[in-house]
């Protein structure tokens, strides 16, 4: 090497092994918690290019939520259908149930970046946990089969197309885009691992 200083999971991200964050840049957070992206095999790249066409986000859209349920209860929860069939990691987020007070859970696109997790709700305020953390703000976040707790915060100021290229999930944020009906940012700010 040319005496540079280079951090070791950013060089592994260049000859081809797992990459540490998002797409090879350090994430503070994720790098404590060892979170990795491996790179995308054959049949991530196919499922992908078809989620890219409008079809075939549509198409997604109406099939992906009975397949996750299937993924869930076949892996007992550890994993989802986009990430076995895309290689695009889902996280979960739990927030309280505004009505009945239960926990409730959703898969979310991945937004951890530093000690902040970044949610752009494609359906905005029409979304069920957003009403949720309407009401409780207290969320939990599952990264890595771990727990954060924080406490999510709607941003209705903040422009969600520029969030979305900052988060820089191409394939993650085309399928958003397509599905979207009315986009809110939200930011949760995590609490210190214990």
């Amino acid at each position: 090497m040319s005496g540079r200083l280079v951090h070791p999971t950013r060089e592994r991200g260049r000859a081809g092994g797992p990459r540490s964050g998002c797409y090879g840049h350090p994430m503070g957070l994720a790098d404590d918690l060892d979170y990795r992206i491996g790179d995308p095999t054959r049949l991530h790249r196919c499922v992908r290019s078809v989620a890219a066409t409008p079809l075939g986000a549509r198409a997604l859209a109406h099939t992906l939520p009975m397949m996750d349920r299937a993924a869930a209860r076949l892996t007992g929860g550890r994993t989802t259908a986009v990430e076995l069939l895309a290689g695009l990691p889902l996280l979960g987020l739990t927030t309280t149930g505004r009505r009945s007070g239960q926990p409730r859970r959703v898969p979310v696109g991945d937004g951890l970046r530093g000690a902040q997790f970044w949610i752009v709700a494609e359906h905005g305020r029409h979304a069920s946990y957003v009403r949720n953390i309407e009401q409780n703000p207290r969320v939990r976040v599952k990264v890595r089969r771990r727990w954060l707790e924080g406490t999510a915060h709607l941003l209705p100021d903040d422009d969600p197309r520029a969030r979305l290229r900052i988060l820089r999930r191409p394939w993650n944020d085309f399928a958003l885009r397509a599905m979207a009906s009315e986009m809110l940012v939200v930011r949760v700010d995590l609490d210190p691992p214990r």
